[in-house]
This record gives C-alpha cells, sequence and structure tokens, in this order.
C-alpha cells in the first residue's frame, strides 16, 4: 500500500524550531487560522505573559535546567510572534513567504518582493513590545507561501503516483531553498527511473502554472534505501 507522506514547512512558532504542517488524503490543507469566541478576549501581538504561560515556562525551566529568566528570555515572546506572522500572512497573503524563530532572540519574517507598509506596520508593533527581539525582513524571495505549498504538493502527488514509486515523502529546506522527495521504488529498479521522476516532479509544475518557482528553488527526488517511509 502506497503511503501519502507530504510534509509543508509554512511557519515557524512556539517552542520548537520551524515545525511542519502536515497534509494527508483527506485533509484540504493546513489552517493556522485562530478560533474566534466572541465572549473570550483575543490575544494580541503586544500582551504580557499570562498566569498560564508562566505556569508553563516554569515547567521547561525545570525540566531543562534553565533558570526561569532564560526560559523566558528563550520563549515567552514566541506566542506573540506567531501572532504577529498570522496577522502579516492575513494582511499581505500575495507578498508573504514565510517565518522562523532562530533563536532565543531572533525571527525572520519573509516576502515574495518588498514587504508591504501593512505588514511592516506589524513587525514594528512587534518589535517595539520585545525590545529583546529582533525580526530580520528578508526580501526578493521571489515565491509566496502559497506558490511554495501548491508547489510541493503538486510535486509530492505526481511523483507518488509514478510507475515504480511505492512510497513518497516530500518536503522544504528552508535553508537550501530545496523541494526533495524522498522515494522508495519497488525492488529491482535501477536508479536511472530517478531521471524520470524529476522530469514528472518537473511537469507537474508546468501543469500547475508554477514553473516559475523554479527560478527560485531547487528540486531534487531521491533514493531511500528504507523499505517504507515513517512518520506519516
Amino acid at each position: 500500500m502506497r503511503r501519502r507522506g507530504l510534509s509543508v514547512v509554512v511557519l515557524l512558532a512556539l517552542m520548537t524550531p520551524f515545525p511542519v504542517a502536515q497534509a494527508d488524503d483527506t485533509a484540504g490543507g493546513v489552517s493556522l487560522s485562530l478560533s474566534v469566541r466572541p465572549d473570550v478576549a483575543q490575544p494580541q501581538i503586544e500582551d504580557p505573559i499570562s498566569d498560564a504561560e508562566l505556569a508553563d515556562l516554569e515547567t521547561i525551566a525545570d525540566q531543562t535546567g534553565m533558570s526561569l529568566q532564560a526560559a523566558i528570555d528563550r520563549y515567552a515572546w514566541n506566542d506573540n510572534f506567531a501572532l504577529a506572522v498570522s496577522a502579516v500572512r492575513e494582511a499581505a497573503p500575495e507578498a508573504f513567504t514565510g517565518a522562523e524563530i532562530v533563536d532565543g532572540g531572533h525571527a525572520w519574517i519573509a516576502f515574495m518582493i518588498d514587504a508591504p507598509e501593512r505588514a511592516m506596520n506589524i513587525i514594528d508593533a512587534f518589535e517595539e513590545s520585545h525590545a529583546g527581539v529582533t525580526v530580520e525582513v528578508r526580501t526578493n524571495l521571489r515565491f509566496t507561501e502559497d506558490e511554495l505549498e501548491r508547489a510541493v504538493s503538486a510535486i509530492h502527488y505526481a511523483v507518488l503516483e509514478a510507475a515504480h514509486v511505492r512510497d513518497a515523502s516530500t518536503s522544504f529546506d528552508v535553508d537550501l531553498r530545496q523541494i526533495t522527495t524522498v522515494v522508495v521504488l519497488d525492488s529491482g529498479v535501477t536508479n536511472s527511473v530517478l531521471d524520470d521522476l524529476r522530469a514528472t516532479a518537473n511537469e507537474s509544475l508546468i501543469d500547475s502554472g508554477l514553473a516559475g518557482i523554479l527560478d527560485s528553488i531547487e528540486m531534487a527526488v531521491i533514493r531511500s534505501n528504507l523499505p517504507t517511509l515513517g512518520g506519516h
């Protein structure tokens, strides 16, 4: 039975560096929108640490051996940064590419070309209320978050459905700027089929109207020696 692993990097947030959003056969994608209840005050970018968050940070400090202040410095702003990223995404979906928490005092937000003024206003508001955090604004990545997600999905399913492919997993590496599909092939199939799979992946982008994204990122199809690809 074929497995349909699909990993699309969409947002760096919260307690771990660059978590991965996953989609499967039954889900059309991953929603990162905040649920809204009219009777509950919605969190704001400039919110201070809540009692619940402080309790979580105390637990992290206890479990990791770091001081409470170190845990606060490293993690207390992460949720507010996630709110800022969500606000930027909503304000400028045609320009937003992605975001990442790098370490305890640094993060970045990236844009297709220039950062729109409405997005910069949100970023400035975040930095003003989090003096110890620097947000790098990256520009001219030449693709949007939506285009990247569609490109990863198109490549993944095109390769997965190709002849001789038993399993596949597709992800995007932000540092390499590369979409990589790892495949498990039928036994006895030589590596020469990888060239056909790369061509299939390229054709999937053309058919999806996304061929231009290859001007900004790389694409690779590689073979796994494992019988299956876990984690999906």
